[in-house]
């Protein structure tokens, strides 16, 4: 990969991501509820035995600030990747495993992420992809109640008053 399109700054890699879905088509839906809270476009710096998630962060009062969360290279395991989205758990002290979502640049830079992060895998691990937007919608459409037309009972039809005169 040339350095162009993952900088090294300071001995570190750097890859742009997304922290939520880029698609145009997807701009004004809400923004996912993760435990880190980024969201829009950031980096993904790699050192020695950690990562830095760079990113912005949504206010209470709606606006954004620029932040940074390390995360150890032990932390991480699950590490699977679909097209150029990379998915991944990290362990928390004292709390469970909270998944991490990502879209790089491309398949390239996603793939060269993956080859970065560590292999391991808990027992029992199950990967399922997730769904498409248009999945997703043909699901909750399925769930809704019919009710058929002929049920339906027409109103009653007004009647017309003679004209004054």
């Amino acid at each position: 990969m040339s350095n162009t399109t993952n900088p090294v700054r300071d001995g570190h890699t750097v890859f742009a991501v997304h922290f939520s879905n880029p698609s145009p088509w997807l701009k004004f839906a809400p923004d996912p509820d993760t435990h880190w809270k980024f969201l829009g476009c950031g980096a993904l710096v790699f050192k020695e035995d950690s990562i830095v998630l760079r990113g912005l962060r949504r206010r209470p009062d709606g606006s954004t600030v620029s932040q940074a969360s390390e995360i150890a290279i032990a932390d991480i395991l699950n590490v699977v990747r679909e097209e150029r989205i990379v998915r991944f758990d990290v362990r928390i002290p004292l709390s469970i495993e909270k998944p991490l979502q990502i879209w790089a640049a491309d398949e390239t830079s996603a793939r060269e992420i993956v080859a970065r992060l560590p292999a391991q895998r808990t027992p029992g691990f199950v990967y399922t992809p997730p769904q498409s937007y248009l999945t997703r919608v043909r699901l909750a459409l399925r769930r809704l109640p019919v009710r058929p037309w002929s049920s339906h009972k027409p109103a009653p039809a007004r009647q017309r008053t003679p004209p004054c005169g």
